[in-house]
């Protein structure tokens, strides 16, 4: 049976996506393998580092008023058109022999 292609598949790939390998079973059940990812922290994924950082920190200090500053260092998402020239400065320097 034929599914008629519809969604994302159709708006990208029109009336040749077969979406029928969407529904093929996998072996092992990707719940087994690689498994379950649990979110530990209310908050985007990324930041889990940062606060499992934090909470080892918090086991070596006594006393949380002796913390005078803490400085954290955040790497601002690129545009598009950022990401556009980083990977042709990148591609001209490599042709250039830089």
């Amino acid at each position: 049976m034929r599914l008629r292609a519809s969604g994302y598949g159709n708006a990208y790939f029109g009336a040749t996506f077969d979406p029928s390998a969407l529904t093929v079973p996998v072996a092992p059940p990707r719940i087994l393998d690689p498994g379950m990812a649990w979110k530990l922290f209310p908050s985007q994924f990324a930041t889990h580092f940062t606060i499992t950082a934090a909470l080892d920190c918090r086991k070596e200090i006594s006393d949380p008023a002796a913390i005078e500053a803490v400085n954290r260092l955040v790497r601002r998402a690129l545009s598009q058109r950022e990401q556009d020239r980083v990977a042709f400065a990148k591609s001209t320097e490599a042709s250039a022999g830089h």
